[in-house]
Order: C-alpha cells, then structure tokens, then sequence
C-alpha cells in the first residue's frame, strides 16, 4: 500500500507516496494526555463508517467515511453504499457505487426506492476488485414528509438561533427525530455539523454555539427517521464581527479572555484539530493535520480569523514556552464560573484569566514525535504542559502581542526584571542595567533597544503600577545614557526625572537633557519594597518619548 509524507520546503507542502508491501505502521490515534509513543499496526483502510443518508419518497442519497485512501490509486478501489429491505444488506443487497472526496467522504444516490419501505444500508469499499470492507449497517425510510427551514434569529458572533418546521412526521414513525444540520458551504450541508433536538415537534429551533465569528454559515432543517432524513431548503446567515478581550498579565503576550468560538470565559468555544484552518475537517487520522510548528505563521489554525478589529498585533496560538512562563508566573485557583469548573490564572499584577477543565493546543509540535502536539492540560490537580495527537479536536485559548505604543520605540516588558533587586527596600524595575545583576544588560533581554534611545530635549516615561493599594511613594529614574553625559540619581523633589506615586494607576515622568543610547535605565520606588511586599507589585512601561 502508499502512505503519504508530508514535507514543507521554502513554504510550499509535498506530499510523498511510498511504498509499503504489507502493513502500513500508524500511530494510535485516541485523543489522550498520555505521553504514549507506542505504535500499531493496521491494514490499509484505518477506518470505514456509514454515515446518515439524505431521503424522499422515491431516493435517497447515503453518506459515509473512508479513512487512509488517499494514498491509493483510484484505478484500485470502489467505494459506494450497499442496501437491501433485508436487515443484513451485506448479504446480497444490491450496490451502488459512489464518490470519494479528499476527505474521506463516501456518498451514493439511490433512487427507484418504495414510499414507506424501510431499507438497510452500509458504506463499503473493495479493494482491487476483490476484498470488501463494510461500515455498520444503518437504516432509513423512503417517505414524502416535508421540513421548511426557517430564517435565523438572535444572531452574534459564536452563536444563532436555528428554525424549522417540519410536516408529516405524525404520519412516518413514533420514533421520528428533527434538527439541524450546517457547514461553511451549501453543498457541504447534508454532511456538515448535526444539531439535533431530543423531542420532535411541528416548529422547532435550536441555538447553535461555538460558531466563528464574522463567517457566512450555510444551514438546513431536517426530520429524521432511523438513520435516513429529509432535508429542508438550505438558508444562510452570518456571525458579527468579535473583538476578542485580552487579558495583561505582566507576560510576554496578552491572554483572550475567551476560547476562540466562545462568548463567556465559561464556555468552551469551537473543538478543531491541529492546523485544521477549515475548523471543521472531521478526520481521525494524523496524516490530515499539520505536523509542524504553527504559532503565528501562516499555518497558525487561527490566522486570519476575524478577531482582532482595528489592534495592530494579531490573535495566535500560544507556543508551548508562553503556555509555560503562564504556568510558572501565575498562581492557579480551581474554581467555577457559570457552574463551569475551572482553573483561574491569577498574575502578580492581579490581572486573571479561566479556563475551563480540559486540554488546550499550543502551536508548537512534540520534537520527538510529530504526531503529537504540545497542549495546555487544565486539570482537577492543576496546569501542567501536556501532549496530544493532532488528529484530536480540542479548543484553542489564544495570545497576542502587546500593542505597539509608539511607532519606532520597541518595548518589551517580557524582558522586565523587577523586585527589591538590590536588597535597600526599594523597589525597582529594571529597563536595562548590566551593573545590578538583573541580567538586562544586553538588547536581547532589556525593555528597550540602545539604538533607539537618541533625544535632544528630553526623554519620558509612563508606567503602570498595580499591587500597592493605596500606599504613596517616591519614583524616580536611574538613568544614564551611553556615553554617561546625561545621567539622573537623585531622589528630586522638583520633579526631575521623578514624580510621587499615590497607589495604584498610571504616572509619568521626564528627565531634560540630550543623550544617547543606554548605560543604565530603571525606575526605582523608594522604601516600597518595606511597604507593601514585592510579590504583590507589578510595574509596566508603557510610553518612552524622547524629543528631538
């Protein structure tokens, strides 16, 4: 049998057959947190299902799965369904052949069908003309009921209301069911995401959630007999735009408040599989999802979504480094929000995010087995850094870099080092400084860049600092510029290069001169650090204006 390998050179995706005589070697595929690398052997089809079947009174159209023929010259297999009134159609019931999309998706038109006659039916493909494989066997019942899918209502950016009505279904069966089904294409519809209601009634709707937002969705009403059922008109409607809320937490990039595919902080949002940018491929096989990094590149599952509004810095995924430094820089409370348990991240700025229990991807791959994917694992015993395979559908929590404040300036607050770093009781954040020991002496881990730092009048500061309550202090710069000639160390009253923090918010100061580049910057809070405990304070740059 093939199996194909994929390989992205210079950005572009091949896809490789080779070969294999006998068995082709597959990794598990349940979606577990195990760090499980063991590997099974499997014939050439992984999988078959049948799937719902699409009736009327005189036809019907059968739907299933076919897993791992891609690979596979068409030339060497049928696929179709096989139905008969008999309970075992695999038994002399009569095939139909079908078609086979890209992704594994079988279906076959039926027709000369009996109005009321109940018929069996099962996906099926034959190898080489000679070994058949069959899917369950399902059934349905040839009938001329009616359903009319109304227009869509209530509708925002992760959800709708769907709306039906059906007629007839008093007249098929007892054990008659109605729903809903939809997708990002009319045509994809009879196959697309079911809804199904658990009562069936003359009107019915649903409200559809976990829906992207700012996307056109194609949608139709059904009623449901067995496993067959007719499908109503197809409408449409669009989601509103969404501007995700993200969350500061004194990190190295802002946290969604939000799942993607979600409104509250309590719901789960939309499930997908590792770079799935379609959001709804369905398969369960590794081979079908990107097996290499995706954080913030084109192949990011999330790029291009319509999330952001006007923010300059775009919605990722996180990579499995930021998923740690949230772990290690945040502390975790298991709690619940809307009667959702969860886990609550809480930064020393006090700023927090939750997260419902459960297992999140990053955009980074496992570098030892590219068949799985680095997670977020939220657990009942904490957070901890986990593993999927990328065939799982699980949700995404995404980041964002900070907003660029002033065109030209870089600032980094990732890169901040703050504390009582010199042990006097004052507290200090450190911007760069290769003389206290913070190790933010180097333009790869301080706040700002040296080449950037040129003023001819002055240069100015506005930060952030949280933690502190009420409690009053003094702030000043300690500043030097590269060449030493503009420098600042005094505690100044006047308010040179300094200025009185009256608790929490938001303050500026700006020291005149001329200068450039960096010797030593930092903002030192007098005797805050005998005050108020360090753990508790978070300081942020936010501005540095130099004038020229």
């Amino acid at each position: 049998m093939k199996t194909n390998i994929f390989i992205k050179a210079n950005g572009v995706v091949k896809v490789c057959s080779y070969l294999l005589l006998l068995t082709s070697y597959l990794f598990v595929t349940a979606c577990s947190n195990d760090e499980d690398y063991s590997i099974s052997t499997s014939a050439v089809i992984s999988s078959i299902t049948t799937d719902d079947a699409a009736v009327t009174a005189i036809s019907a159209t059968t739907y299933g799965t076919i897993q791992n023929l891609s690979g596979l010259a068409s030339s060497s297999y049928q696929v179709g369904s096989v139905y008969s009134t008999n309970s075992d159609p695999t038994q002399g019931g009569t095939r139909q052949i079908g078609s086979i999309d890209e992704n594994g998706k079988v279906s076959a038109s039926l027709s000369g069908l009996t109005e009321g006659t109940t018929y069996y039916y099962a996906t099926f493909v034959t190898l080489q003309g000679k070994v058949t494989k069959y899917g369950e066997v399902k059934s349905f019942v040839a009938t001329d009921a009616d359903v009319a899918t109304q227009a869509a209502s209530d509708i925002t950016a992760c959800s709708a209301t769907l709306n039906g009505q059906a007629q007839g279904i008093s007249d098929i069966l007892a054990a008659t069911s109605v729903g809903f089904k939809y997708a990002l294409s009319a045509d994809d519809v009879p196959t697309g995401v079911d809804v199904a209601l658990e009562e069936a009634a003359g009107s019915f709707s649903v409200n559809a959630k976990s829906l992207l937002p700012g996307t056109t969705y194609y949608y139709a009403a059904y009623t449901k007999v067995g496993d067959g059922f007719i499908l109503g008109n197809i409408q449409s409607f669009t989601t509103a735009e969404q501007s995700m809320e993200y969350v500061d937490m004194g990190l190295s990039v802002l946290w969604a408040k939000c799942n993607i595919g979600a409104e509250k902080e309590s719901e789960t949002g939309i499930l997908v599989g590792f770079g799935d940018q379609s959001f709804y491929n369905t398969s369960t096989s590794n081979d079908d999802y990107t097996p290499w990094d995706i954080a913030g590149t084109e192949d990011d599952t999330i790029y291009g979504l319509s999330i952001d509004g006007s923010a300059k810095s775009k919605s990722k995924m996180p990579t499995i480094e930021q998923i740690e430094e949230l772990i290690a820089k945040t502390t975790q409370e298991l709690t619940a929000v809307d009667g959702v348990e969860g886990i609550r991240f809480t930064a020393k700025n006090g700023n927090s995010i939750f997260l419902p229990l459960g297992s999140y991807w990053s955009g980074t791959i496992n570098e030892i087995n590219d068949a799985y994917s680095k997670t977020l694992k939220v657990a009942y015993e904490g957070a901890s850094a986990g593993l999927m395979q990328r065939a799982c559908k699980l949700p995404i929590r995404s980041v964002r870099d900070e907003e660029p404040v002033e065109e030209g300036i870089t600032i980094r607050n990732y890169n901040a080092v703050q504390g009582d770093i010199e042990g006097n009781g004052n507290y200090r954040f450190d911007i760069y400084n290769e003389w206290d020991g913070s190790g933010t002496g180097t333009d790869e881990t301080s706040v700002l860049i040296r080449s950037e730092v040129n003023f001819q009048e002055s240069i100015s500061v506005t930060f952030t600092i949280t933690g502190i309550g009420d409690t009053e202090c003094q702030a000043t710069m300690i500043f030097a510029d590269g060449t030493w000639g503009c420098a600042n160390w005094g505690y100044n009253d006047n308010g040179e290069g300094s200025v009185m923090v009256k608790g929490d918010g938001t303050y500026t100061m700006k020291l005149h001169g001329a200068g450039s580049g960096i010797a030593i910057f930092a903002i030192d809070f007098i005797g805050l650090s005998n005050l108020v405990a360090p753990e508790s304070i978070n300081v942020k740059l936010n501005t540095c204006v130099m004038d020229k």
